[in-house]
């Protein structure tokens, strides 16, 4: 996935003995929706409709400052990795490459710091990222 959330909340009042680690949310449940992606009807493995959920202080209640759980939230591999690839960037800056020694311009060697900071990558990245806050 390439959606990841990773949140403290506060757990003062949780009793953290009664959770599971690991949970799976269904957005769109079970079924899906009418939606039709990429060519494909929706469905329990349609995209961004199955979310991991894991809570790590579970397991090891030192990971977060006491009083507080860490939740991590992502797209259970059900995100194609095409449509983040062709928004890295916006047009105006799709061809920052850095030079390889061989004289070829290797695209996955941009600085990180560059390549997502485009208007048209943040906009999807919000857009995307909803499933995961609901």
């Amino acid at each position: 996935s390439f959606l990841h959330l990773h949140v403290a909340l506060d757990a003062k009042d949780l009793d953290l003995d009664s959770l599971e680690p690991h949970y799976t949310v269904m957005d769109r449940g079970l079924e899906g929706d009418d939606r039709i992606m990429n060519g494909l009807p929706d469905g329990p493995c349609g995209e961004l409709n199955m979310i991991a959920v894991s809570n790590p202080c579970v397991l090891d209640r030192t990971l977060a400052p006491e009083g507080y759980v860490i939740v991590h939230a992502y797209g259970a591999g059900n995100e194609p990795y095409d449509i983040w690839k062709s928004k890295s960037n916006d047009d105006e800056t799709s061809t920052l490459t850095s030079a390889r020694t061989d004289g070829e311009e290797d695209i996955d060697s941009r600085d990180s710091g560059d390549r997502y900071q485009s208007s048209t990558y943040n906009a999807m990245k919000d857009a995307r990222g909803e499933a995961l806050w609901r």
